[in-house]
């Protein structure tokens, strides 16, 4: 009886990991096509976002130029300005 329980067990205990490990690798057919749409439509965002980054930037680059333009003016005209109040004194 001990050796028959032994058997049992010792059986399950090898046919439960290969169970589980098959579950892991083999999918039905539509669980392949459900990973595949989702794969798509993941690469799909990601190149939606990759776009808008990259549109985004060039904006944001652009407004950095425009605003360090805009400074530089200001500081010319407010050293225009000092020469002005100094002449004057």
């Amino acid at each position: 009886m001990k050796r028959v329980i032994y058997t049992v067990l010792t059986s399950f205990c090898l046919i439960i990991p290969f169970r589980s490990a098959k579950a892991d690798v083999i999918y039905w057919e539509s669980e392949y096509n459900e990973i595949v749409e989702k794969l798509s439509l993941t690469e799909e965002s990601l190149s939606d976002l990759e776009e808008k980054y990259e549109k985004d930037t060039k904006e944001l680059e652009e407004r950095i130029k425009e605003l360090k333009k805009q400074i530089t003016e200001l500081k010319a005209k407010v050293e225009t300005l000092q020469l002005i109040i100094k002449s004057r004194n």
